[in-house]
């Protein structure tokens, strides 16, 4: 009898065990920073990100995650150009489906799987700007679309990611206009704890133009000390002809933890980025150099207070300096 009764029982017991939790999970960041042009001796205020987000399981299969950037509202006229409405930024918006044990896709507007730093949320990346390749070479990788995800070791103890997606190449809240998908890929490996390779191949229809994009990026840490570097080039066929644009960066940073104080972490860094906007242009490559501090007032990113210098440096001379000015950026952030 009691033999039966534990088979009867043993489903409900498998059931427990695979049970997940459901219950959602706020989350969010808040980005304010003060922001001194040294060039044209002005300074601003700057609300750069206020998100609030939920996401969860709905059951081991399916789960969501909701994100809007209130700092990215929009404020419009009606007809009679008398009345206001706000409308809010949609940063994420996806559903993801795990079918199998390390294979899910993900359907909505999120991120792409591109690059290593494009990855990272802003409250994660390690200077307030992001590189010169994120801000001219692959901008507007946020985008709607589906993509599928697996992740294995080979069984060996060598992890490996591998992203396959599809996307309409509007951007971030915008409908599909020209009826063509763009395709990306993005590969990860890390062959030991401290140290990562990643590649990553974009192509498909931006603005208009026929775009390809190429990138590849290693990470290494050393004694509390994480070198990351990006390279990447674009190709862009437009109706004038076909022309490449090139930017790699590489920064350091040490982390260097405090006991017994209300600082957590100090965080010292430098980066060193290139641009080369246009291959069939003379002498328009220009480089930046950014220093920064951190202190870290909790766990890694949860609050910050950070200080960045830009300081830009031009292969022509003659260059307007304000298109791109030195900056003194102070900011404070706040991770939930």
């Amino acid at each position: 009898m009691k033999k039966y009764l534990l088979l009867l029982l043993l489903p409900c017991y498998i059931f427990a065990q695979n049970k997940i939790d459901t219950t959602p999970k706020v989350f969010g960041n808040i980005i304010t920073w003060y922001q001194s042009d040294l060039q044209a001796s002005q300074w601003q205020f700057v609300i750069k990100e206020a998100r609030l987000g939920i996401k969860g399981n709905i059951n081991e299969y399916f789960a969501y995650n909701l994100q809007n950037d209130f700092a990215r509202s929009i404020t419009k006229s009606d007809k009679a150009g008398d009345i206001d409405t706000l409308d809010q930024s949609l940063a994420d918006a996806a559903v993801i489906l795990n079918p199998i044990s390390n294979l899910n896709f993900t359907m909505g507007q999120f991120m792409i799987p591109f690059g290593i730093e494009n990855q990272k949320p802003a409250s994660d990346q390690e200077f307030l700007n992001k590189s010169l390749i994120y801000k001219n070479i692959s901008t507007g990788l946020r985008d709607i679309g589906v993509m599928g995800t697996y992740t294995t070791d080979l069984n060996i103890g060598l992890p490996m990611d591998f992203r396959l997606g599809f996307f309409n190449g509007n951007g971030q809240d915008k409908t599909e206009t020209d009826k063509r998908t763009n395709v990306v890929f993005r590969y990860s490996v890390t062959p030991a704890k401290a140290f990562s390779l990643t590649g990553s191949a974009y192509s498909g229809t931006l603005s208009k133009n026929k775009v390809s994009i190429l990138a590849g990026g290693v990470e290494y840490t050393i004694n509390n000390i994480k070198f990351t570097s990006e390279v990447a080039k674009r190709t862009t066929t437009d109706s004038v002809g076909t022309f490449d644009g090139t930017a790699y960066y590489i920064d350091a940073l040490y982390n260097l933890e405090i006991s017994g104080s209300m600082i957590t972490y100090l965080v010292p860094g430098i980066r060193f980025d290139y641009l080369e906007p246009k291959s069939t242009k003379a002498s328009d490559e220009f480089s930046r150099l950014t220093t920064g501090l951190t202190l870290q007032f909790a766990k890694m990113h949860a609050a910050q207070f950070r200080i960045n210098y830009e300081y830009f440096i031009y292969k022509d001379k003659s260059t307007n300096k304000l298109l791109h000015p030195s900056q003194l950026m102070f900011c404070m952030i706040a991770k939930f």
